[in-house]
């Protein structure tokens, strides 16, 4: 359930310290950053936008 928070929080633009508030994730944890890596993917992907 955390991962789907995280990275649906991410996706609608909220902000790292916020997610990681709620999420209860350290700063520095390997697993919150791979979860917003998850999320970052596809963020402005060349593919976005040319009808595809």
């Amino acid at each position: 359930m955390r991962a789907g928070f995280i990275t649906t929080s991410r996706r609608a633009g909220k902000r790292e310290e916020k997610i990681r508030e709620q999420s209860g994730h350290a700063e520095n944890s390997p697993a919150f950053w791979g979860y917003i890596r998850e999320a970052d993917k596809w963020t402005d992907a060349a593919s976005e936008d040319i009808g595809l």
